[in-house]
């Protein structure tokens, strides 16, 4: 019984894997209600002017916000880190965001790679379904 016990003890240890990544879901379309950051003076963001699209590996970014540095435009790809980060690839350079979704708000806070020190005053987009 006691060899029983230890097996099922190993093969418990053994299929412990960090590899199970499990981030929340944050598919569907997300409109950008803020935009905090160190610039000048904070826009005001018209809900509905940055509409990002999310589906399990692509963003399509459209803004129609007068404020071109709030949000890159068209479709990149995007993977998961770990289960707080993701990885964008936009076209000329790439950009690591904290994920924080909380009753129906998603929170992307500009961040660097996983390891990295951290760097402050990074943008953080706000966003509403």
């Amino acid at each position: 019984m006691k060899k029983l016990i230890l097996l099922f003890a190993f093969i418990g240890l053994i299929s412990c894997n960090d590899d199970d990544l499990k981030p929340v879901d944050i598919s569907g379309e997300w409109k950008m209600t803020a935009y905090l950051g160190f610039v000048p003076e904070l826009p005001q963001i018209e809900k509905g002017s940055v509409v990002w699209k999310i589906d399990p590996t692509n963003i399509s970014m459209i803004n129609n916000s007068e404020h071109a540095y709030v949000s890159q435009e068209g479709t990149f790809g995007y993977n998961w880190i770990n289960e707080e980060t993701i990885f964008i690839h936009y076209s000329q350079f790439t950009a690591y965001y904290k994920v924080n979704l909380l009753d129906g708000k998603l929170r992307l806070t500009q961040t660097v790679e996983p390891g990295t020190p951290e760097i402050s005053d990074q943008p953080v987009l706000e966003f509403e379904k």
